[in-house]
């Protein structure tokens, strides 16, 4: 059974062996720690760092931020991957993330207001947009989608994001890619006939 969940299970260690390496660098709210292990930046970005908007999805500031956002992710993925798969999951992860980052990159660069951004939420906002392509374009896989389960990942997702300082613009930035990656892959999944029962 839980190689239905591979790519969630792996997706939250992955999270949680980050965080780890943060108390032992230095500390998860120590701004100069973060920094070093890639936190995104816009003017380290701006010099050609781009490597920090794929490392700072797996950093958090503070146990709640990373807890907050775990409890998102299992919620949502371990929903999504029997249903798209472990690869399709993973992309559309990695994509969302990566497109909540650019967002909020171009944003900071745009406004001159520059600060230090972690978190997953980015990626976890991405499989939101997922389920939202799920329900537009493929209602078949969402028949017994649990309103609970969404409002409860929707519902952590922004307690964590209040505790780090909310980055709407990753949010946006990571519900859109979600959406617009899910759409691209999700066109690849069988077709599921759903049968009409009539009394």
């Amino acid at each position: 059974m839980i190689k239905a969940y591979a790519v969630t299970l792996f997706l939250i260690a992955a999270n949680v062996a980050c965080f780890v390496l943060e108390l032992v660098r230095g500390g998860s709210e120590d701004g100069q720690t973060l920094l070093m292990l890639g936190a995104a930046y816009a003017p380290y970005i701006m010099e050609g760092e781009l490597y920090r908007l794929l490392c700072s999805m797996f950093l958090h500031f503070g146990i709640t931020h990373l807890g907050n956002n775990m409890i998102a992710l299992w919620a949502l993925g371990s929903y999504l991957e029997p249903k798209v798969g472990h690869i399709r999951l993973f992309v559309i992860y990695l994509l969302g993330g990566l497109a909540g980052n650019l967002a909020s990159f171009a944003w900071e660069v745009f406004t001159g207001d520059f600060a230090v951004s972690v978190g997953a939420s980015g990626g976890v906002f991405a499989l939101f947009g997922c389920v939202l392509s799920l329900f537009l374009f493929r209602r078949e896989y969402v028949r017994e989608l649990s309103l609970v389960r969404m409002l409860l990942a929707l519902g952590f997702l922004v307690a964590g994001s209040f505790e780090a300082d909310i980055n709407v613009a990753a949010h946006i930035g990571g519900l859109a890619g979600g959406w617009l990656a899910g759409t691209v892959c999700l066109a690849s999944l069988p077709v599921i006939v759903v049968e009409e029962k009539h009394p």
